[in-house]
């Protein structure tokens, strides 16, 4: 494993809310005037809902550890995206924008594989208003 040089940044989780939402694009909105790009499934939950049962076993484990540590806060799963080599594969969301910085609750997981003559990153991003 490479070394590192310095240490990371600590985190603020607002900070880093609000980060995610600045850089936040809903592709719904975007790609109902434009169309979707081939090759992307564009949903929106009622037509796909956002199932916690299919969820991969790392996030399903986040998401319970969060929810030990909130035991009285309601999840309502409202957007996913998956994503192949930065290009988005599969959106389900609806015109709606993100819960603002206090209700939003996102869960991720990032896979690559690397070699000498392969590069594959497969991020998955689900998101959540939370009460």
């Amino acid at each position: 494993m490479p070394e590192i040089s310095q240490r990371a940044p600590s985190l603020e989780p607002l900070a880093f809310v609000e980060r995610f939402r600045r850089s936040y694009t809903n592709f719904y909105r975007l790609w109902k005037k434009t169309g979707a790009p081939p090759g992307v499934r564009l949903q929106t939950p009622d037509q796909e809902p956002i199932d916690e049962e299919r969820f991969p076993a790392p996030v399903r484990e986040a998401l319970a550890a969060f929810r030990r540590s909130h035991p009285d806060a309601t999840i309502t799963f409202v957007k996913y995206m998956k994503t192949v080599n930065g290009q988005p594969t599969v959106v389900i969301e609806d015109e709606r924008d993100l819960p603002d910085a206090e209700h939003l609750l996102s869960l991720s997981q990032t896979v690559a594989t690397s070699s000498a003559d392969c590069l594959e990153v497969i991020a998955e991003v689900f998101v959540a208003r939370r009460r």
